[in-house]
């Protein structure tokens, strides 16, 4: 999974990722680019920015699944939420 963006203000609370639901409805996980140690966090710059994710073969049963993008200041705000209320 790709995710490309443009980062107009650097901050060290900046949150990126992506969260999975089932077609159903119910958050089976998320994952962040900062979920790991900080030495292995991407090297974000103001401007255009993208990052790679992977979810490993066979991790999910069979079905329909919603990826949604999460953009947040960890803490503080919002951007981009994963949840059914926030699907179009």
């Amino acid at each position: 999974m790709l995710i490309e963006g443009e980062v107009t203000a650097l901050s060290h609370a900046l949150s990126i990722g992506f969260a999975v639901s089932a077609a159903t409805g119910p958050l089976l996980f998320w994952s962040l680019a900062t979920d790991q140690s900080p030495a292995k966090w991407p090297a974000l710059h103001a401007g255009s920015n993208a990052l790679l994710a992977w979810i490993p073969a066979h991790f999910l049963n069979e079905g329909d699944y919603h990826i949604e993008l999460i953009v947040a200041l960890h803490s503080t705000q919002w951007f981009s939420q994963p949840g059914p209320t926030h699907r179009a």
